[in-house]
Parts: C-alpha cells; structure tokens; sequence
C-alpha cells in the first residue's frame, strides 16, 4: 500500500499557519474530512477526525506554570474518552507508526490503527511555514464506525437556554481532595448542574496558613426548562457553600 501525502494533517496545518501569521499563537483545532491511500492502482477514500492542539492556552484563571507536554496528555486524554465513550477497548496501544508523528501512540482495534496521536515532526511544520510543537490526534472514521453500533447511540439536542458559570474559591485542609468537594456540589447541584472542574490549585502557606490550599472550582448550571435567574443561582451557590462548610470546613477565599 503506498500511502500518499496526509491530507488531513497538511489541511490543519495550513489552518494553524493561517492563524499563526495573523498572531494568534494559541489555538484548538478540529476538522472532518476525507483522505485518500493508493493500493493497486486504485484510489481509496477514508474520513478522518482530526483534533491539533498549538501553544497552552493560558487563560486566566489556569495554572501560569503549565508546559507545552500537557498538551500531549490532554489529546491522550481526548482520544480515549472518545473512544471509551463509543464503547471501544483502548488498552491496545503501542508506540506510532505513523511516519508524521515523531512520538505518540497508535490505538488498535484488530490490528486496524483507529487514532494516532503525537507530536507532528517539525520537519514537516517548518516546512509548512508554521511553528511548532504541534501536537495532534486524528481517528480513522471510517473504522471506529465499523466498530461501534450506530444504533445505540442516543443524540439529544442542545438546550436553547443559556448555562451560568459559578467559580469559587475555597480554603482548605491539605488533605482535602477534589474529588471530596465534587461530591458535595454535585448533590448539591442536582439536575442544574451541568459541569464542575477544577481550575487552579494554590499551596503558599505564607498567604493561607500551615496545612492549608486553595482549591478554585468553576460550576456551570443549566435548566433545560427555562432562563435561570441569577436569584436563584445565588441560592443554590450558598447552599452549596453552607454544605462545604460544613462537611469539609472549607471557607471561602
């Protein structure tokens, strides 16, 4: 099988430069499309999803000493929750063969690579006259659809009422987990909570005390039914503080 030049990847890649020499250096890409190998003479037609992650977006409120690496780990992380999610084995893994990527991994499934991520070789990104490291996760489409069963897949609409974010900044014991915290604000939250995450983590004792960190959470709520109010959010916001209070003694910071 001879294989011709990655389609998919030189299209994403042309978008990052695009984006690149209009200065924006932190970017999240993803794009669907077809890409083609020749075998026997024959032209054959595959679609492939592909996902590149260029440059930590340092958001505000995120962590200032994160490194580049994270990004690999963070596609990781995206393609197996992906295909966890479609019900695909993903302990099949080994180093990549792709001749693009100059590190990663390979998912398998039967011998079929189904997702490859890595780094993109920077041969490759300079020669497209764009800066790297590039790191990218593209799936073989074609094959994770042959695997996974159409018809259990349940697609439900998205709400066309607007979510509310909530961050909190909380203090306390060292030994406290975030997981600790989850719990509560998602019993707490019930149906209207659609999301929690963790965004920063704050250790200096000088500021908050011996034995004591600073969690930062932010908590999106929606209400499928309707527009929440910011009354009503309150509420359940101090609700929510009230019971880490306390179950965990954390107060706000």
């Amino acid at each position: 099988v001879e294989v011709m030049r990655p389609e998919m990847l030189m299209s994403v890649l042309e978008a990052i430069r695009h984006n690149q020499h209009r200065q924006q250096s932190n970017l999240r890409l993803f794009e669907f499309g077809k890409s083609y190998i020749k075998a026997d003479g024959t032209y054959l037609e595959s679609h492939k999803l592909a996902v590149a992650l260029v440059g930590w977006v340092k958001e505000s409120w995120l962590i200032p000493s994160l490194e580049s690496s994270h990004e690999y780990f963070i596609l990781k992380s995206v393609a197996e929750q992906v295909l966890a999610f479609l019900g695909i084995d993903t302990k099949a893994a080994q180093k990549t063969g792709n001749s693009y990527l100059q590190d990663g991994l390979d998912y398998l499934q039967k011998d079929h690579v189904i997702a490859s991520v890595g780094i993109v070789r920077n041969t490759l990104v300079k020669g497209m006259n764009a800066k790297g490291p590039i790191h990218y996760l593209e799936f073989d489409w074609d094959e994770v659809t042959r695997i996974v069963n159409i018809d259990n897949v349940t697609v439900k609409p998205i709400s066309k009422f607007p979510s509310v974010r909530r961050d909190l900044s909380l203090v306390v014991h060292k030994n406290v987990t975030f997981n600790a915290i989850k719990d509560i604000v998602i019993k707490q939250g019930g149906a209207l909570l659609a999301s929690i995450d963790l965004f920063d983590v704050y250790t200096d004792s000088s500021v908050l005390g011996d034995d004591k960190k600073s969690y930062a959470i932010s908590m999106t709520f929606r209400d499928k039914r309707k527009t929440l109010s910011d009354k009503g959010v309150d509420v359940m916001i101090k609700r929510i503080s009230d019971r880490l209070n306390e179950q965990l003694g954390a107060k706000l910071r």
